[in-house]
């Protein structure tokens, strides 16, 4: 599969980025690691580099999301509201990148409309199709954020962040996501044994080499908000 173009500088900033990330959630959260310097450092290199501003949907799946990984474990390793700022900003501008929400929308050429997901014209041979990857890969971290919101911003922390995550800034990401994963509900598939089920891929006209679940559940289960 074709990656992102990226100089290799970026491509190793960004991994230090991603690795960071995890370091600092694995510790307990205090204000003056050098690991949390070093991430802002890289976070600040990363947001005025071309990377942070692609808009095809591979580019979004596979640099961007990563991002919202990293601000997601940040903000649940330290509660700082830099960090969920961060994470929403950039949720609702990928939000706002979404095929129907585009001027003008693009058309998906496997599926023959308009969807609400990020297609891409990579991987199919110049023909613009929606991967359930892509939109598993970009609204996983939103989810991910909502829900760690919800868990640290109770009480006390939840009054001083009522100007960051407001019910409708919350529903509206919900929704965003709620409608890219059901695209892909007509596309599953039970089998091939039983408790499996897969996606049918429409660009290659056969399953993707995957079973799981289909994840209806995280969206309906109310627990993000």
């Amino acid at each position: 599969m074709q990656g992102v173009a990226m100089p290799s500088r970026s491509i190793l900033a960004f991994a230090l980025l991603a690795f960071l990330a995890a370091s600092v959630a694995g510790r307990e959260a205090e204000t003056d690691w050098p690991d949390r310097a070093a991430f802002d450092a890289l976070d600040r290199r990363y947001r005025e580099s071309p990377a942070s501003r692609g808009e095809d949907g591979s580019d979004l799946a596979w640099v961007r999301s990563y991002a919202l990984m990293a601000y997601a474990s940040m903000f649940s390793a330290t509660g700082d509201l830099a960090y969920l700022r961060r994470l929403l900003d950039e949720s609702e501008a990928i939000a706002a990148l979404r095929d129907d929400r585009r001027d003008p929308p693009l058309r998906d050429a496997f599926r023959g409309r308009v969807v609400p997901a990020w297609s891409t014209t990579r991987y199919t041979k110049g023909r613009r199709y929606a991967w359930v990857v892509h939109t598993g890969m970009i609204t996983a971290p939103i989810l991910e954020g909502l829900w760690l919101a919800r868990q640290r911003l109770d009480g006390t922390e939840g009054k001083a962040a009522g100007g960051v995550l407001t019910p409708k800034r919350r529903d509206a990401l919900l929704k965003t996501c709620r409608e890219a994963v059901d695209l892909h509900a007509a596309e599953w598939r039970d089998g091939p044994r039983e408790g499996e089920g897969h996606i049918l891929g429409l660009s290659l006209k056969k399953p993707l080499p995957s079973t799981c679940r289909m994840p209806s559940a995280v969206l309906t289960s109310g627990s993000t908000g």
